[in-house]
């Protein structure tokens, strides 16, 4: 398989870069969190409170000023050795022994990070904010009902980005042939998303719309470039994973031509191959293992079978994502990259 992609890069037109479907991603998201001024604006992580970062939360409703409490309540909470003592206390009754995150602007994904810690810690926060000692001077940053489920709203998302832009970013093995299954769940995911918010009439829902488009074009600039001859590799990667096969261009939302097409491509390009009598290059077989993230997200993909696979067992595998994938990210205590 290999050898067969390593003889595609030379097809390549001379200076063409492929690019890194986890960067694309990461820019994908940014633009999304954008849209809805969601993101971070510091660099670094706030360690000291002062009553002037309070002042800093609008006082409009909506996605900004949600996020503003999110992180302004982790600063005041971690800023002090006795209160994040006291809060480590109060998760007791709720066997957690967690901190609250902080997210900053060079880590596209701290921001999901922060909100996924924040949700598991709901019971917690609340009770924080109730005591008047404790939350005293913090009071007005509260959250109301619908500003959880705004935090909420952004981790469903954002979170198949993060599991597709993990995997592919820390897998040990090259992922070529995971670029076209990531790409597809990806714009399934934004227009199912899409679908939902426009049967909603709340403003505040209405307002991700723009935010999913801004995502998606991203991602189609990008997807553009996996077409002819810059997008040969993929296409026999695609075919030559034996997970995949031709059988993944049967899918639903690939029209019967695309299928013929790609297949006469794969053919022609072997008939080059071999006319040529490249060696193909020995690889040891990818540990299965290593690739199960990869591929249960690959076959989740497919068609609503994915949806009874929701119910399937936790795999036990030490992967830590795909643990995560199947229990649902907002019980995830310890997810990549937290703390």
């Amino acid at each position: 398989m290999f050898g067969v992609l390593k003889q595609a890069l030379t097809l390549l037109p001379k200076g063409y870069h492929v690019p890194c479907l986890a960067h694309v991603i990461q820019l994908a998201v940014k633009e999304l969190l954008s849209s809805i001024q969601a993101q971070a604006s510091n660099d670094d992580f706030v360690k000291h409170w002062s009553d002037d970062l309070k002042s800093q939360v609008p006082i409009r409703q909506g996605f900004l000023r949600t996020m503003e409490k999110v992180r302004k309540i982790a600063v005041h909470v971690n800023a002090s050795p006795q209160r994040a003592e006291k809060f480590e206390r109060i998760q007791q009754p709720f066997k957690l022994r967690l901190k609250l995150l902080q997210d900053v602007k060079t880590r596209w994904n701290s921001t999901l990070i922060m909100l996924i810690r924040f949700v598991r810690l709901e019971g917690p926060v609340t009770r924080w904010m109730e005591d008047e000692e404790d939350a005293a001077d913090i009071i007005d940053l509260a959250l109301e009902p619908e500003e959880w489920t705004q935090i909420k709203y952004i981790i469903q998302l954002t979170k198949p980005f993060a599991l597709h832009g993990y995997t592919m970013g820390n897998s040990e093995f090259p992922t070529v042939q995971h670029v076209f299954v990531a790409y597809n769940a990806l714009f399934d995911h934004l227009d199912a998303e899409t679908t939902r918010l426009n049967k909603k009439t709340k403003a505040w829902k209405r307002e991700l719309l723009p935010a999913i488009q801004a995502a998606k074009d991203k991602l189609a600039q990008y997807y553009s470039q996996t077409d002819k001859e810059k997008g040969r590799i993929f296409n026999l990667a695609t075919i030559l994973n034996p997970v995949q096969k031709l059988r993944f261009y049967e899918q639903s939302n690939w029209e019967p031509s695309w299928k013929q097409r790609y297949q006469a491509e794969f053919e022609d390009h072997f008939k080059i191959f071999y006319e040529r009598n490249i060696d193909g290059e020995l690889i040891r077989p990818l540990p299965l293992h290593k690739s199960l993230s990869l591929d249960h997200l690959a076959q989740r993909s497919r068609s609503d079978r994915a949806k009874k696979a929701n119910r399937r067992s936790v795999p036990q595998t030490g992967d830590v994502m795909a643990r995560c994938h199947y229990r649902g990210l907002e019980q995830c205590d310890r997810w990549p990259g937290m703390p």
